[in-house]
C-alpha cells in the first residue's frame, strides 16, 4: 500500500508543480523521475519506521505533544478524510452498514444460516470500506486544492515557496493529501516532507528566507530577558511566538497539530524567558523557579517557565480557559532538538529532504 502511494505521490506532485509553473518544477521533476525512484525503497524504509512509533494510538491529543514526532504528525487534511471528529459521519456509516448488512444477509441466505451470516458481515464491512474511500478520495482532493490556495497567499506560490517553511510546509501538505486517499495520510506527510527537499534541521539552523538561524531557547533568553513568549497551537501545527514590531515572531520549528480544533480555532499557552540565571536545580534534577523571577511554573526548558493554562480567545477578547488540554505536556526544549549541534537527530524524511535538496541545488 504504502509503495503504491509512492508510485502514485512523485508523479503528482511533479505535475502539480509543473501546472503552478513553479521556476524550478523541472529540476524537480527531474529529482523525482531520477533520484526518488531509485530509492524509493529507502524512502519507504526510512519513513516507515518513523510511522511505526507514531502509530501508536493515544488517550488524547496533547500526548503526541512532546514534539520528537514533530510536523510530520497527521492535520486537518487526514481528519476530514477520516472524518473522526464528525458525529454526522460516524452515524451515517453505522446506518449504511446495517442496511448493506441486511442485504447482504438476505442474499446470503439461499446458501442457509450459515450463508446469511458470511453474507451480512460481507455486507456490512463492504459498504462501509467503499464508503469510507470515497470520503478518501473526496477528501485528499480537497486537500490538494487547499494546500494550493494556501501556498499562493498574497504572494504568489513562486515567491512562498523561497520561504523553505512553506516549502516544506507545501509539500507535506500535498503529501497528506495523496495519503489519505489511501488511508495513509500521516505516511504522506513525511513523504512530502522529505521529496521537499527542507529537512528539520534545514530550518531550525539555516539563515535563509524562513530559516530560524539556529536560534536556541537559551540565546532568546539572554537577548530577551523577562520577555513573554506564547506557544499557540491548531489543526495544522504549534509553535513558539515572541511578539516583535512586526506581529508574532515564530521562534520555533513547527511541532504537532490537534486535529480536534476547528478551522480558525487557536488554543495558547503563555510562557516568560526567564534570562541568564532562571532555575535553581533540585536534587531529583528537575528545576525549581528563583524567587526573584516572581511567578511561573516550571517546564522542560531551564529557560522558559509558564504563566497561564491553555486558553482560548473568545469573539469579545475574553480569554476562555480550554480545560482539554493538559498544558504541562509541552515540552519546550523538544521544539529546538532537531537543531541540536553534534546531536543525530534526523529521522528517515529528514535523510530524504537532504539527499533531495542537494540535487535540486546541483541541477540549478
Amino acid at each position: 500500500m504504502k509503495m503504491g502511494m509512492l508510485l502514485f505521490f512523485l508523479p503528482l506532485t511533479s505535475l502539480v508543480l509543473g501546472w503552478l509553473k513553479l521556476s524550478d518544477s523541472a529540476k524537480m521533476s527531474s529529482v523525482m523521475t531520477g533520484t526518488a525512484f531509485a530509492s524509493i525503497g529507502a524512502v519507504a524504509r526510512g519513513v516507515q519506521g518513523q510511522l511505526h512509533e507514531n502509530n501508536k494510538p493515544s488517550k488524547q491529543s496533547q500526548e503526541s505533544l512532546n514534539l520528537s514526532k514533530d510536523d510530520n504528525n497527521r492535520t486537518k487534511i487526514s481528519s476530514l478524510a477520516t472524518g473522526e471528529h464528525s458525529k454526522g459521519w460516524a452515524s451515517t456509516k453505522k446506518a449504511v452498514g446495517v442496511t448493506r448488512a441486511i442485504v447482504g444477509g438476505m442474499a446470503g441466505a439461499v446458501a442457509g444460516p450459515m450463508g446469511a451470516r458470511i453474507g451480512s458481515g460481507l455486507g456490512g464491512s463492504l459498504s462501509k470500506g467503499v464508503l469510507q474511500g470515497s470520503r478518501n478520495l473526496a477528501a485528499g482532493g480537497v486537500g490538494i486544492k487547499d494546500s494550493i490556495k494556501s501556498a499562493k497567499g498574497t504572494d504568489g506560490f513562486k515567491n512562498s515557496m523561497k520561504n523553505i517553511q512553506n516549502r516544506r510546509e507545501f509539500f507535506g501538505n500535498i503529501g497528506e493529501s495523496v495519503g489519505s486517499i489511501f488511508g495513509k495520510g500521516e505516511f504522506g506527510r513525511s513523504v512530502g516532507h522529505g521529496l521537499s527537499g527542507v529537512s528539520r534541521q534545514r530550518i531550525a539552523n539555516s539563515s535563509e528566507l524562513g530559516g530560524l538561524n539556529g536560534q536556541t531557547l537559551s540565546g532568546l533568553s539572554q537577548l530577551f530577558p523577562g520577555g513573554n513568549v506564547q506557544w499557540m497551537q491548531n489543526n495544522q501545527g504549534s509553535a513558539f511566538y515572541r511578539p516583535s514590531a512586526e506581529g508574532m515572531e515564530q521562534i520555533s520549528p513547527l511541532g504537532a497539530a490537534d486535529t480536534s480544533l476547528r478551522d480558525g480555532e487557536n488554543r495558547m499557552v503563555d510562557f516568560r524567558l526567564n534570562g541568564d540565571n532562571p532555575l535553581n536545580t533540585q536534587s531529583t534534577g528537575a528545576y525549581e523557579m528563583n524567587r526573584n523571577m516572581g511567578d511561573g511554573i516550571s517546564t522542560s526548558s531551564p529557560y522558559l517557565s509558564r504563566t497561564s493554562d491553555a486558553y482560548q480567545m473568545g469573539s469579545t477578547g475574553d480569554r476562555i480557559q480550554d480545560s482539554r488540554f493538559d498544558s504541562s505536556s509541552i515540552q519546550p526544549d523538544s521544539y529546538y532538538k532537531a537543531g541540536l549541534n553534534g546531536a543525530e537527530t534526523r529521522n528517515g524524511s529528514d535523510h530524504v529532504a537532504e539527499t533531495a535538496g542537494l540535487q535540486i541545488q546541483n541541477n540549478r
